[in-house]
């Protein structure tokens, strides 16, 4: 977390923010747009994004404003957020829309660049594979070899027979 960077930011369509990665990437985030869909049981607020890496055209990322509602239209839980993520070896992206600024084609974002996680995924991985060998039930006890102590052994008296 030492290395991850942040930015928020209210950008109209066309309006772009750059951010420079831990790495020394140069990445801009152009807003295109917000949309506003129907679906099965919520209504979607959706913000689109084009993203570049260092002047190269890297994707389109989406993020989503969700608003549950019930069959009468009326909002059921608070809204939640659907975050844009790209996740490489190097680093993640995640975009999370914020809102709209009254009701307009102007969008509030958070862009975060945060490096190093998927090696911390493969990192707990290798933990618990390395836990699952070391608990794997193994054959039967260990026996050791008997052997004397300090160089000699010594019988107890009537230990050997019963008259």
């Amino acid at each position: 977390m030492a290395f991850k960077r942040e930015q928020e930011a209210t950008l109209k369509p066309g309006d772009s923010v750059e951010m420079r990665s831990p790495f020394g990437h140069t990445y801009r985030f152009t807003h295109l747009g917000v949309s506003q869909f129907e679906a099965l049981n919520r209504i979607v607020s959706a913000a689109t994004v084009e993203v570049s890496k260092d002047g190269k055209p890297a994707g389109i990322m989406t993020t989503e404003k969700r608003q549950h509602v019930d069959s009468f239209k009326r909002p059921t839980f608070e809204p939640s957020t659907e975050v844009g993520i790209r996740s490489n070896l190097q680093e993640d992206i995640y975009i999370v829309y914020a809102g709209s600024v009254e009701g307009t084609e102007q969008a509030v974002y958070r862009f975060n660049i945060n490096p190093l996680v998927w090696w911390v995924w493969f990192g707990g991985g290798v933990l618990m594979l390395g836990g699952l060998i070391t608990l794997w039930p193994g054959g039967g006890p260990v026996t050791r070899p008997r052997r004397a102590q300090s160089g000699y052994e010594v019988t107890l008296v009537g230990a050997g027979s019963r008259e």
